[in-house]
């Protein structure tokens, strides 16, 4: 049997938390099958070094491009 780990996943968007914008409803329905998964998600709109996890998947290139560029220079 293959053992999978559950991985830490910090999913960027740009939308606001609250609102109902393309972005933030796409990283709501990725965090819910990420999660049935067995994953342990954050839905953040900047990532951060204190902003631990295993996996970035950022939404919008752009807007978000100051999180990955963050994320890259650390790992």
């Amino acid at each position: 049997m293959i053992s999978r780990r559950a991985l830490r996943v910090c999913l960027v968007t740009p939308a606001p938390r609250g609102t109902r914008l393309g972005n933030r409803v796409t990283a709501q329905r990725w965090a819910r099958r990420l999660r049935a998964l067995g994953h342990e998600v954050r839905v953040l709109r900047r990532w951060s070094a204190s902003d631990d996890g295993d996996l970035l998947v950022a939404l919008h290139a752009r807007k978000s491009f100051g999180s990955v560029a963050r994320w890259r220079s650390l790992r």
